[in-house]
């Protein structure tokens, strides 16, 4: 719900005021979420609570990854939810992992989207694209504004690729497994405020034996567009 980038202040005559990427404000928000979902099993959501060991995790000076892991337990089946950070990276490693205790199969897919309002202010002097962009092997780069979303839902049988939101310094990215199959899709809610345009991908449904486990792996990168 918040993500601010050390490296970019938001003017040079604030450089500790570091520039808040992904933030959730009254008026203006941007966020990444992402869960499970399954039609007859348990499932975190992003609305879920998990629980974690700390309440704040830092990275050391003597290490260069941290993970993050966090829980979650209904009805026999346990997920851990792990983000993993690497020192000067913009690349986040995003892990969910199934663990089967119940008495019967798991079936369910994992989502990750990307959500955000119309930017507050745009430039009078210079135009830059703001909205959604997917890309794979066959469309290759494939925008998709906020008004083709009100206009009609995007929805497309992807295999890896990724899906993004971007701006003119800067972008957010789901990138898939390279072999694995996804639908992409995105989503307006005009009836709220202020208004927000989703773009996301869903990955096919796996089956988890009772007694079995099983993981759902994504990168997550949020950043600024350097080549």
């Amino acid at each position: 719900r918040s993500l601010k980038l050390k490296q970019y202040p938001v003017d040079v005559d604030h450089p500790e005021q570091y520039l808040e990427l992904i933030h959730d404000r009254q008026d203006s928000l941007y966020l990444i979420q992402s869960g499970l979902r399954s039609n007859n099993s348990p499932a975190p959501t992003h609305y879920s609570i998990f629980s974690t060991d700390q309440d704040y995790y830092s990275l050391q000076d003597s290490s260069d990854v941290l993970n993050v892991p966090m829980l979650w337990i209904e009805n026999g089946i346990q997920v851990i939810k792990t983000y993993q950070f690497r020192r000067g990276d913009y690349l986040i490693d995003v892990n969910h992992r199934v663990v089967n205790q119940s008495d019967s199969d798991w079936v369910g897919s994992q989502y990750r989207q990307l959500q955000r309002s119309r930017p507050l202010e745009t430039s009078k002097f210079l135009y830059t694209y703001t909205g959604a962009v997917v890309y794979n092997d066959e469309i290759k780069y494939d925008k998709i504004d906020f008004d083709d979303m009100e206009d009609q839902s995007f929805k497309l049988d992807s295999t890896g690729g990724w899906t993004a939101m971007i701006e003119h310094y800067f972008l957010s990215a789901w990138i898939a497994e390279p072999e694995q199959s996804n639908l992409l899709y995105s989503i307006a809610n005009t009836k709220r405020y202020p208004a927000t345009y989703t773009i996301g991908m869903r990955s096919q449904n796996q089956t988890i034996a009772a007694g079995q486990q099983a993981e759902f792996n994504s990168q997550l990168f949020i950043g600024p567009k350097l080549v």
